[in-house]
């Protein structure tokens, strides 16, 4: 058993976890700040400026339809803006391959998911249809591990293919 007799983890537990979940996360994502192609500054000096929204995690990850008891269409006003489609549990947080492998368990070059921020499907073996797919995170959580977070992730309403 991975408990101990006192009331703490046993230290091995922690990391016997991540390998079951290194064998599903079998699809390469990209994780943007908005789900714009370009971010707007503005400078007083200069007014506004655009610049390319680059990716701020790039990795691996597991990608599962949400078709559990807890998916919910999202609302805004009465009106139903956004359809509760994946849920996206990365392998690692700190696996960002947009940082320097060295850097890798430095906790301050960890990213900080929030709502709003745009999730790209790059590559998925398993399903190629998920190829490109664009979705929008709802819900970025995190559990007892901080390690793996789970992105819970929306496609746009009248968009069935997610692809806007």
């Amino acid at each position: 058993m991975a408990l101990s007799i006192e009331p703490n983890i046993h230290p091995l537990f922690v990391t016997l976890a991540h390998y079951p979940l290194e064998l599903l996360a079998n699809s390469k994502i990209s994780v943007y700040r908005t789900p714009d192609s370009v971010e707007h500054e503005w400078d007083p000096e200069h007014g506004l400026h655009n610049q390319e929204n680059l990716p701020i995690w790039v990795g691996w990850a597991n990608v599962t339809p949400n078709v559990d008891w807890r998916a919910r269409n999202r609302e805004w006003a009465g009106e139903v803006t956004g359809v509760h489609a994946y849920r996206i549990q990365l392998l690692h947080i700190d696996k960002n391959e947009t940082v320097n492998r060295q850097l890798w368990g430095d906790p301050e070059m960890r990213v900080s998911f929030a709502e709003g921020m745009r999730v790209v499907i790059n590559k998925s073996p398993a399903d190629p249809r998920q190829n490109g797919l664009k979705l929008i995170v709802r819900n970025a959580v995190f559990d007892s591990l901080p390690w793996q977070p789970t992105l819970l992730c929306d496609f746009e309403t009248g968009d069935t293919n997610g692809q806007n």
